[in-house]
């Protein structure tokens, strides 16, 4: 699994190329960011995935709280079965832009202990959600 970027690298990957301090030109460099085309430095693709990739957890922390509340609307109680469409349509998001980031954090929800998946058949188009005690404590 790949690294976290530290903010200091995220700062120095949000500036451009010619206003960087060589210390940080030494940085990105050893860390696999910076390279050298055609002569001169450029932003290599790893630079690229770990913004895409900073800005996909910014963006999950961004509606956590809006799945939090329809989480708590779809589940109603502990015995409860909802899926993740339920959750989708609840918070209102478009489903085209949306669906990976609320199913991503349906699973932070899990491994935090508050959601548990129930799989009613051997194939992944049963999986249902399920609220625990904690969520709704």
């Amino acid at each position: 699994m790949a690294k976290s970027l530290t903010p200091s690298t995220l700062a120095a990957l949000a500036t451009p190329i010619e206003s960087l301090t060589p210390i940080q030109i030494f940085e990105l460099t050893t860390g696999g960011f910076l390279e050298v085309k055609d002569g001169a430095l450029a932003f290599a693709k790893k630079a690229e995935r770990g913004e895409k990739r900073t800005a996909k957890k910014e963006a999950i922390e961004g509606i956590k709280s809006q799945v939090m509340a329809a989480v708590v609307t779809s589940a109603g109680g502990t015995d409860r079965l909802f899926r993740l469409d339920d959750v989708l349509k609840a918070t209102g998001l478009d489903k085209a832009t949306h669906r990976d980031n609320i199913l991503q954090c349906l699973r932070d929800f899990r491994e935090e202990g508050l959601l548990e998946t129930v799989k009613l058949s051997g194939n992944n188009f049963q999986i249902f959600w399920k609220a625990t005690p904690e969520l709704l404590a």
